[in-house]
């Protein structure tokens, strides 16, 4: 969604599955991506640089999804959670906000289908 610096890389094995969080600087502000139900092949390093547009991971079925398929609630997806930095420090648990509209800081816009409306691209 934005460039930045992939901070944290891991594996939460009863929620998010296989992560990548970058750190980006957006309209003045730092905001954390968190991209989670990855596959384990394919992430970046912690400290990598990574730009808008680049690949940071396969979509997989890690973490609590893999459960959730098989009960039938839902099918393959990755979740985004974005987050302002609120705090004077840099902790991702304590200097960091709950999870914002990530629609908020992006300026591709979308339709009520999910559809990029042409034109908003980023």
């Amino acid at each position: 969604m934005h460039g930045g610096t992939v901070v944290s890389v891991g594996y939460d094995p009863d929620g998010l599955g296989y992560f990548a969080t970058i750190q980006s600087f957006v309209n003045g502000e730092y905001y954390t991506h968190q991209y989670s139900h990855l596959q384990d092949a394919g992430r970046p390093n912690n400290g990598s640089q990574i730009i808008a547009g680049q690949m940071i991971g396969l979509q997989g079925l890690s973490g609590n999804l893999r459960q959730a398929i098989r009960l039938g609630y839902t099918t393959p997806h990755t979740h985004v959670i974005v987050r302002k930095r609120i705090g004077a420090g840099w902790d991702l648990k304590n200097d960091y906000s709950n999870p914002i509209n990530p629609e908020q800081i992006m300026s591709t816009k979308f339709d009520q289908h999910g559809n990029p409306i042409p034109g908003t691209d980023c």
